[in-house]
């Protein structure tokens, strides 16, 4: 899980960087036209392009340095609320040589990646051409950066339909049947004091009026715990290995799990043989090729029974593998959880009535009621869900900002032209329209790459799920539109300002 994290803060970090780079690139395009008179006269005084290069790449590190200075302090003053929200322990330290090579790394990818592209184009001004007064334009909208535009909105887009993919799957994962009513079961953990007095305790919360069951265990389904190689069953070869997760349970487990019994029955008080005999899952059943399981001769760790029952399915693990071979035994001295049941009141009420009860055997213990459904491990996909959430909003953010500077530099180098045009008598809405075209067709195109895309990326996120949720077409829906909307309201401003100003003010202005 902590790795997953890694990669996915990683890999999000990168694809920000991307997009700062790309816009980077885009506006220094745009604006590099109104400095190919420095550069042309700087060719006419003896200057190379080496020369102009070195120099357009040393402004851009500047500018990188600033950036990175400036994103070191703010990881420094954010790094304790991170390590106590998410109860980390990371360290930042900048005298770490690692650290260093590493920043030193990114400042080297950085000012390559965003400033040697603008640096040709300023270079490459023609010395004659600029000196007659003729800037170029051509540039302005070639295909190379409206690639650039393309790639750095298919990145928010994908991130945003992958957002929603993970979300879809934590719902699946957290309302999935493991046999437990999630809202209707708490779970506590054993302390030695209580385990002493385990058939007090467990009859002082029975006598609370709406507590139905009580169960001590040591595996709350769906969570996993470590399985065990010591069994052996009549049949079983030498050399054969095979591991099995052996769930220490009590007579009351089943009033709380639903088990579903395909063959023979429950845990009993009344056979005082129970102790020693054992329920598998049908899982287990093939493994062991029994025939006829109910009866058969088992052995775990040592102690000798038989099986009295088979159940169907039963989730040991979490979903994001199969359904794993299971054997239930009575072991209520060796669990680690005690499970309430309750079927009135609310989670508050009973969960006071629980610590008041633990208080009563074990004063020392702070004792923590978590309801079934607020137990992390039953799904670890709430942090990376809202990880690239967060990365979605960022890269937007990005995106649309780099749109937004590219609109007004856009606006302001077609004044003449909206002039001229409301002149003869074009209204707000057409020239709006005129301007909005280009950035709706980056967007639109931007999106048709970004679905498949971000199916082939959520399709082997799925994968990884051994139960996992169809693939959610309304994200799929819901991410582009949202996407377009923001993108397109983003230029919207700047070009409503655009074609409302007074023509009379553009036509003087030239």
């Amino acid at each position: 899980g902590e790795m997953q994290t890694v990669v996915i803060v990683g890999a999000i970090g990168f694809a920000i960087l991307l997009i700062a780079c790309f816009n980077f690139i885009n506006l220094s395009i745009a604006l590099n036209i109104r400095r190919n008179r420095e550069a042309g006269i700087k060719k006419v005084f003896g200057s190379g392009k080496p020369a102009i290069v070195l120099q357009f790449l040393g402004e851009t590190l500047i500018i990188t340095l600033v950036s990175l200075i400036s994103a070191s302090l703010l990881v420094s003053m954010l790094v304790d609320g991170f390590n106590s929200m998410f109860h980390n322990d990371i360290s930042f330290n900048l005298l770490d040589i690692r650290m260093l090579l590493f920043m030193a790394l990114v400042t080297l990818f950085t000012v390559l990646a965003a400033g040697l592209l603008p640096a040709f184009y300023l270079a490459s001004s023609n010395p004659v051409q600029v000196l007659k007064g003729k800037l170029p334009t051509s540039h302005s909208y070639s295909k190379f950066r409206q690639g650039l535009i393309v790639f750095q909105l298919v990145i928010p887009v994908v991130l945003i339909i992958c957002m929603m993919i993970i979300k879809a799957q934590d719902f699946y994962m957290r309302n999935f049947d493991v046999g437990v009513e999630q809202d209707k079961v708490i779970v506590i953990e054993n302390t030695e004091n209580i385990q002493k007095h385990a058939g007090a305790f467990k009859n002082d919360l029975l006598a609370n009026t709406g507590i139905s069951a009580v169960s001590f265990n040591n595996c709350i389904p769906a969570t996993g715990f470590g399985p065990t190689g010591d069994v052996n069953w009549d049949g079983k070869a030498v050399t054969e290995k095979q591991m099995f997760w052996c769930v220490n349970s009590d007579f009351d487990y089943n009033k709380i799990v639903k088990l579903d019994m395909v063959e023979g029955r429950f845990f009993d008080p009344a056979y005082a043989m129970d102790s020693n005999n054992y329920l598998v899952n049908d899982v287990a059943a093939r493994v062991m090729k029994f025939k006829s399981p109910v009866g058969s001769s088992l052995t775990v760790e040592g102690r000798k029974g038989s099986v009295i029952g088979v159940i169907r399915g039963f989730h040991v693990l979490d979903l994001s593998g199969p359904i794993v071979p299971a054997i239930i035994r009575l072991r209520p001295a060796q669990s680690p959880f005690i499970m309430v049941k309750y079927n009135s009141g609310s989670f508050l009420t009973m969960a006071g009535k629980i610590r008041e009860t633990a208080k009563k055997y074990d004063p020392a213990t702070l004792i923590q009621p978590r309801l079934f459904r607020d137990i992390t491990s039953v799904s670890r996909l709430s942090l990376p869900s809202n990880l690239v959430g967060l990365a979605f909003i960022i890269a937007l953010s990005l995106a649309c900002m780099g749109l937004f500077g590219l609109a007004s530099f856009t606006a302001e180098s077609r004044t003449r032209e909206i002039g001229i045009r409301k002149t003869n008598g074009a209204g707000i809405l057409s020239i709006m329209k005129l301007l909005l075209a280009n950035y709706s067709k980056w967007v639109t195109v931007a999106i048709i790459i970004a679905i498949p895309l971000a199916y082939v990326v959520g399709s082997m996120f799925l994968a990884r799920f051994h139960f996992h949720t169809p693939m959610p077409v309304w994200a799929f829906i819901a991410g582009p539109v949202m996407a377009y909307v923001i993108a397109i309201s983003t230029v919207s401003w700047q070009s409503w300002k655009a074609a409302s100003r007074n023509p009379v003010d553009a036509i003087r202005s030239e």
